[in-house]
């Protein structure tokens, strides 16, 4: 990838406004704050068949934008499906108590606990 813009797409991609109207230049310059991080753009530019730059963007191409599909997409990974159901494995764990697991906690020290409620009563 050459280069990554940002463009006002990014309110039906990224906002979930119905069109690129209500986008304002403020949200714009967040997501190019974004880019210039090294974090995921709105564009992707690439080689084309016929013409010198193809330009796709790159939740329709990722698959994570699917309010439609436009037929020049060329749609390399159905993200919206895989990241749907990460949440809702996650969602079901939670709900039957299985996350978090004793692995996914931080314990403190023996005695801490007691220092620190000794300590806020002292202070209260």
């Amino acid at each position: 990838i050459d280069m990554i813009l940002v463009g006002d797409s990014l309110g039906m991609c990224v906002y979930g406004y119905p069109g690129t109207v209500p986008v304002t230049m403020d949200q714009c310059i967040v997501h190019c704050e974004a880019v210039r991080r090294g974090a995921p753009g709105t564009f992707v530019i690439g080689a084309g068949a016929d013409v010198d730059e193809q330009l796709l963007i790159v939740s329709d191409m990722l698959g994570t934008f699917q309010a439609f599909t436009p037929k020049f997409v060329k749609k390399c990974a159905d993200l919206a499906a895989v990241s749907t159901a990460a949440l809702g494995e996650y969602a079901k764990d939670v709900r039957a108590g299985a996350f978090p697991a004793d692995e996914h906690c931080y314990h403190m020290l023996a005695g801490e606990a007691e220092k620190f409620a000794a300590y806020t009563e002292e202070n209260r």
